[in-house]
């Protein structure tokens, strides 16, 4: 790690400038990441605790999902190929020392993970997909790692979602998921110029990841029915001052009053169109009950209690050897 910076640096040194449009944005997403992954973490420690499961966190970002594991003793492998930006990884290792835990931190790429068959418990792809040019390489890899009564757990943004047709969460900008790759990257970098990078690939549909789980032969739950759309709940922080478009704040306003918010509450119960993101939990045995209810009561849980610091299992960075995936439990 870069000298002996704290995340708090470093999360600034990433973030884009405090003048840009995304900046607030962007550095809210990263600091509400590890209690994003305190709900993930409740979710799949419904079936079983985590304590000693191996959980790798593909494409960990700056580590918010992969505290939250490790704090309920869970040995976490936070995987990042560091080329999308190179402090991603020492962003990880602050965040994980900072919160007084062990991670294994792994330089690799999604398509080719340095671990073999059946070394994982439970494997995370939480904004991934949509940033890798092989997407379904990258899910064979991760089942591939996955043991048979393991889980797989999948977000990443709907293409057909109302709110990211709106408003893409990369970009700000309406209507980029409707573009092709190339063509979204030309508008966001070069005619609106709100990053100069667009990292996103492709955004996929409800129907492009389930075929993905299909051909893999997994069982799945969405787990996001009846999620209602944050941009549309009132005093939301995203909501107000970053719909630059006066079309959009009309839009929002409108399917925001009761007449209309019943009808989106039915159309996003329509798989394609659910809002936001995608979540999915899959594995190649059945889908354990305790989840099962969650999709069909359309709930999600509360975040779960008891997060003492996991023991340290590993020092150092890893560049790519197997390690202790497998744990005993």
């Amino acid at each position: 790690m870069r000298e002996s910076r704290s995340f708090e640096e470093l999360l600034e040194e990433f973030l884009p400038p405090p003048a840009h449009p995304l900046y607030e944005q962007n550095k809210r997403y990263n600091m509400e990441a590890e209690e994003r992954g305190n709900r993930l973490a409740a979710l799949l420690s419904l079936p079983r605790k985590l304590e000693g499961l191996g959980v790798l966190d593909i494409g960990c970002g700056t580590g918010g999902i992969s505290v939250a594991f490790a704090k309920r003793k869970a040995i976490v492998f936070s995987l990042e190929p560091n080329d999308t930006h190179q402090l991603l990884m020492d962003l990880t290792v602050a965040r994980a020392e900072k919160a007084g835990v062990s991670l294994c931190p792994v330089i690799a790429r999604g398509e080719e993970i340095p671990f073999p068959d059946h070394s994982f418990d439970i494997v995370i792809l939480n904004d991934v997909i949509e940033h890798v040019q092989e997407p379904e390489d990258v899910m064979n890899e991760a089942a591939r790692v996955l043991r048979d009564d393991g889980l797989l757990f999948i977000a990443t943004p709907n293409k057909y979602s109302l709110p990211q047709i709106l408003r893409e969460g990369h970009s700000g900008l309406f209507g980029v998921t409707l573009l092709s790759p190339k063509v979204a990257a030309f508008y966001v970098t070069r005619v609106r110029k709100v990053r100069d990078r667009y990292t996103v690939n492709k955004i996929h549909s409800y129907r492009a990841v389930k075929k993905y789980l299909d051909r893999l032969g997994f069982n799945f739950v969405p787990l996001n029915r009846y999620r209602p759309a944050r941009h549309f709940l009132p005093g939301h922080p995203d909501r107000p001052k970053h719909y630059g478009n006066p079309l959009v704040a009309l839009v929002v306003r409108v399917c925001s009053l009761p007449v209309f918010r019943d009808a989106v509450s039915f159309l996003v119960t329509i798989p394609d169109l659910q809002t936001g993101f995608l979540e999915f939990v899959a594995s190649r045995g059945p889908i354990p009950d305790a989840i099962q209810r969650l999709y069909r009561l359309g709930l999600r849980p509360e975040s779960a209690g008891g997060s003492s610091s996991a023991p340290a299992t590993c020092s150092g960075r890893s560049t790519g050897s197997p390690g202790r995936g497998r744990q005993s439990r």
